[in-house]
């Protein structure tokens, strides 16, 4: 059933009450009889678990009429709908019980992939996929959410970049700086960003395959306008999707990695954004959201080699000429590396642009986690800086969290040379007595209680144990010596909710570097080529940092512990709405 009510816009945002348990329904903005906003929300009469925004901004003065489609629901009233020249709830915004402190998360909604990560005018862009008005996939009416910040760690959320149109939803896709107006776009002094991305058809009033389109803005990504002519690249195959674009300079020319079907991915080359022809096709047992970036070999400009990435973490070393990528002979017969477990962060994508004389890729994704009775939902991993080292098994891609991020530092304890003899340790005692009846076996060394968040940075030697551990507010992060795993689980190794990766000894030397938030953890190991990224919420009553060894005794040669200040409040310099 449908219900609307007609509104005189005199103030900014529109707020709209949500409940979690209502049903999903379709919401239609129109301005003098055009649709300005399509969205699915959870639209509620009654009381409301939180309420969340539309923004009006260009409709001032103007009177516009607002529909709800409940499907065979019975109609819902609109009388909660309200207009405001502020944000809902906007004190408590980034202050919220489980909001992350130093991910970045939206104000509200639902968020996915990373898209359009771009460098220009000292601003890094965060755009990624949203869905603005609810918690969860909603209808998939996808929206680019948009956010800048100017040191990687401070984000300022912006008001949403494109929104679903008559050829449909807003799924993934990158963005340029079009330094020699090569598209024509460029207005004004200035060089234009133009963002390429995947249009989902399917979500459109009349169903639609998937193409790949345009956007440009001539505003530092404040404005963004759609290309008349889009599609730029019609339908090729399946779900064609996930456009990665880069300028080529020895051939001077833009370069799109897409995805196209099964496990197909195909290169195209243009001059000038918006004529794209097709060169080669690479296979890949995997699907979405490419990526192909250049990284030289143990910092030696004289080895530079090409990564194919996929949204899973599968990825490729090779070369690339400029139209056609070929994997070195390790991995011939698709032998592909993966760098984190299955299911963890997914959809990363590196910045565009990054200046030369900063030299490094930098790389985003998106990290599923679920903070309970929250108004958003996931949020990103952290920024962080890849290279390509050798190692015994050879040329491996690794990570570490951006420099920038060591600003958040506060409040810092150190040990050095803790002894951990499980049969000189007394049984887990408070705050451990709740420690599952597997772990009766370790022995526990309790250290310091975290009243939050935390970074720590360890070196294990693991000696004769079978296993060495650390343990940070309720979460277990294992060493298995004898198999070479490392696993992190929150209660129970071998959970459904366990993730490990292989990981080798450096110098033989467990050597991690964990950074714990209030909705996830993230944990690198092996010099950044083992990451583990965990969605998950510690308990309320668990505030402990421990070491712990298993089978035989181990040594912690040192560990670091850090309070990191959240990137909302004052303490850390942000700016916020």
């Amino acid at each position: 059933m449908i219900t609307s009510r007609q509104l005189a816009v005199r103030h900014r945002y529109l707020h709209v009450p949500v409940r979690y348990d209502a049903r999903a329904g379709l919401m239609r903005v129109s301005a003098d009889g055009a649709q300005i906003l399509k969205f699915a929300a959870k639209v509620t009469a009654g009381p409301a678990d939180y309420v969340t925004f539309a923004d009006l901004a260009t409709c001032q003065g103007q009177t516009i009429e607002v529909s709800f489609d409940s499907g065979a629901d019975p109609g819902v009233p609109l009388d909660g709908l309200a207009l405001a020249d502020t944000l809902p709830d906007a004190d408590s915004i980034y202050r919220e019980r489980y909001r992350p402190q130093f991910h970045f998360s939206s104000r509200r909604g639902f968020i996915n992939d990373p898209n359009g990560l771009v460098y220009f005018a000292g601003e890094y862009h965060l755009f990624y996929q949203h869905q603005p008005f609810g918690t969860d996939i909603g209808h998939d009416l996808k929206f680019w959410g948009h956010a800048v910040s100017r040191d990687l760690v401070h984000w300022e959320e912006l008001p949403a970049a494109l929104a679903p149109d008559e050829h449909g939803a807003m799924y993934s896709g990158s963005a340029v700086v079009d330094w020699h107006n090569t598209s024509g776009l460029q207005s004004g002094n200035d060089p234009a960003l133009v963002a390429l991305y995947t249009a989902d058809g399917r979500s459109a009033d009349e169903e639609r395959p998937f193409t790949q389109c345009l956007a440009y803005s001539n505003d530092r990504g404040r404005t963004w306008c759609k290309h008349p002519d889009n599609p730029v690249l019609p339908h090729i195959a399946g779900l064609n999707r996930d456009p990665r674009v880069f300028w080529h300079q020895p051939h001077g020319c833009w370069v799109m990695v897409l995805y196209l079907d099964g496990d197909q991915f195909a290169i195209f080359t243009s001059p000038n954004l918006r004529d794209w022809t097709r060169r080669n096709e690479v296979r890949l047992p995997t699907h979405s959201c490419p990526d192909l970036f250049q990284l030289a070999v143990d910092g030696n400009p004289d080895d530079l080699r090409w990564v194919l990435w996929a949204a899973d973490t599968r990825y490729l070393v090779g070369s690339f000429d400029g139209e056609r990528f070929v994997a070195d002979a390790l991995h011939v017969g698709g032998v592909e590396l993966r760098q984190q477990p299955r299911g963890t962060a997914y959809a990363a994508q590196t910045w565009s642009d990054v200046p030369a004389d900063d030299g490094r890729v930098l790389q985003i994704a998106w990290l599923r986690t679920t903070p309970p009775g929250m108004p958003f939902t996931h949020c990103m991993t952290l920024p962080c800086e890849l290279a390509l080292r050798s190692t015994p098994g050879g040329v491996r891609l690794c990570s570490s969290p951006a420099r920038e991020l060591q600003t958040l530092r506060r409040e810092h304890r150190r040990w050095r040379g803790l002894v951990l003899d499980p049969d000189a340790v007394p049984p887990p005692a408070a705050p451990f007595s709740g420690v599952p009846a597997r772990y009766g076996d370790w022995g526990i060394h309790p250290l310091a209680r975290i009243q939050d968040t935390a970074e720590v940075m360890i070196e294990i030697a693991p000696g004769g144990a079978d296993c060495v551990a650390v343990v940070l507010r309720g979460i277990w992060i294992v060493y298995d010596a004898r198999a070479h795993r490392l696993s992190c689980a929150v209660g129970r190794l071998g959970s459904a909710d366990t993730s490990e990766v292989a990981i080798d000894l450096e110098r033989g030397l467990l050597c991690l570097h964990i950074l714990l938030d209030r909705a996830s953890i993230e944990v690198f190991g092996a010099g950044g080529a083992a990451v583990v990224p965990l969605g998950v919420v510690p308990a309320d009553d668990a505030h402990e940092l421990a070491v712990a060894a298993r089978g035989g005794c181990a040594r912690v040669r040192c560990l670091d512990l850090w309070r990191l200040a959240s990137i909302w409040n004052k303490e850390s310099g942000t700016r916020s709405d």
